[in-house]
């Protein structure tokens, strides 16, 4: 049986496929830098599955591969939408998938690697996945993604929720749900604009009573928290104090109140 790593290795280096096939031992043993990359790459796998996070995952059970497809084929039958190191047999070829997820329109497939562009032998990864599910024809795909790392990238810590960079940089935390997203916002926001992205008018309802910011958004950008689009004319500054304004500042909200009463003789009882 050519698994989708022998595949691989035939691509990149023939005489190394040749030694795996022959089950003769490598001409040069691995030195700390591959023995580093190896590392990477399966923490890089681990991080990856927060794409998709709560799936189900097929244990790497050394040579039963009949045993591990029929453990993917019960996960999808029961239901499963996501899927981790899913595994298939086709035309006596073998294959564990890093990612799958299903969609309205079928099951999207991702090979993730821990490299920071795609490769050609990338490409040959993941087509002959594409080619073992697509005429196996056990459900509808949809599509193949290749999933490399962007070292524009660095990880946040908790300093970064509470920056101000002025600047183009976000910071990115994956939180559990809804109750999450307001516990963390609530902890680190500026109290101005917040936004949910969601069609649950419960879910929308749960974010607005618990957030306590100047602005909610649903489903829009928070680029319209601004004066102008609210009607005040020029934005002048913001506010982030609940009295005397709050949010965006107008003319209007600068300007102070002289009162004039006019009276005949009148007292108050």
């Amino acid at each position: 049986m050519l698994s989708k790593s022998k595949f691989i290795l035939g691509q990149q280096c023939a005489k190394s496929f040749w030694l795996d096939l022959n089950n003769e031992p490598p001409t040069n043993e691995a030195d700390d830098a591959a023995k580093d990359r190896l590392r990477a790459g399966d923490e890089v796998g681990e991080i990856a599955k927060e794409i998709f996070p709560g799936g189900k995952a097929v244990p790497y059970l050394n040579g039963k591969h009949k045993e591990m497809f029929d453990i993917t084929k019960n996960l999808i039958k029961e239901g499963a939408t996501t899927i981790y190191e899913a595994s298939f047999i086709y035309d006596d070829i073998f294959v564990r998938v890093d990612l799958m997820n299903k969609t309205e329109k079928g099951w999207d497939i991702y090979e993730v690697k821990s490299s920071t562009k795609i490769k050609q032998y990338h490409e040959y990864d993941a087509s002959i996945q594409w080619h073992v599910l697509k005429d196996l024809k056990l459900f509808i795909l949809n599509d193949v993604f290749i999933v490399t790392l962007n070292n524009n990238f660095e990880r946040a810590n908790d300093e970064d929720w509470s920056t101000e960079y002025l600047d183009k940089i976000i910071s990115v935390k994956i939180v559990d749900g809804v109750v999450g997203a307001t516990d963390h916002i609530n902890r680190y926001s500026s109290n101005h604009t917040e936004s949910i992205i969601t069609e649950n008018e419960q879910t929308f309802m749960n974010f607005y009573n618990n957030i306590d910011s100047a602005i909610i958004l649903k489903n829009a950008s928070t680029q319209f928290a601004d004066g102008g689009e609210f009607g005040f004319g020029a934005e002048i500054g913001i506010s982030t104090d609940k009295l005397h304004v709050r949010g965006p500042v107008g003319a209007k909200h600068l300007t102070t109140f002289k009162y004039i009463v006019h009276g005949s003789g009148q007292s108050r009882p």
